[in-house]
C-alpha cells in the first residue's frame, strides 16, 4: 500500500510549481467568475446558468469561458434599427444632409 505524500516531502521545485499553478488557476477563475457575473446574459454563448457550475470545472472551465463564453464586440449585433446594415450605416444616416464625406483622405 502506498502512502499518502505529504507537502514536506515534495522537493522544493515540486512545492513551486504546485504554488504557482494554483495562484494561475485561482487567478483565472477569479476573473471568470467576475466577468460572467458583470456581464449581461446577452453578451454570452449559452445561458449564464450552465457558465457558472462550468467555472468550477477546474482548470478548463474558466479557460472555456474566457476565450469560448464571451461575445465579442464584433460578434455582438450593431443594427439597433433593423435596416441589416448595420452599426456604420446607421451613424451615416444621422448625420445632416450635405455632411456625407467624400471618404478616406488620399495620400501622394
Amino acid at each position: 500500500m502506498r502512502q499518502n505524500t505529504q507537502w514536506r516531502d515534495l522537493t522544493r521545485a515540486q512545492q513551486t510549481w504546485i504554488v504557482l499553478l494554483s495562484s494561475v488557476e485561482l487567478t483565472l477563475t477569479t476573473i471568470a467568475a467576475l466577468d460572467l457575473a458583470r456581464r449581461p446574459a446577452e453578451r454570452l454563448r449559452g445561458r449564464k446558468a450552465w457558465w457558472w457550475p462550468a467555472l468550477f470545472v477546474q482548470p478548463f472551465g474558466p479557460v472555456l469561458y474566457l476565450t469560448l463564453g464571451r461575445l465579442q464586440e464584433r460578434e455582438e449585433s450593431t443594427d439597433d434599427d433593423g435596416d441589416g446594415r448595420g452599426d456604420r450605416s446607421d451613424q451615416e444616416a444621422d448625420q445632416p444632409p450635405g455632411s456625407e464625406s467624400a471618404g478616406p483622405p488620399l495620400h501622394s
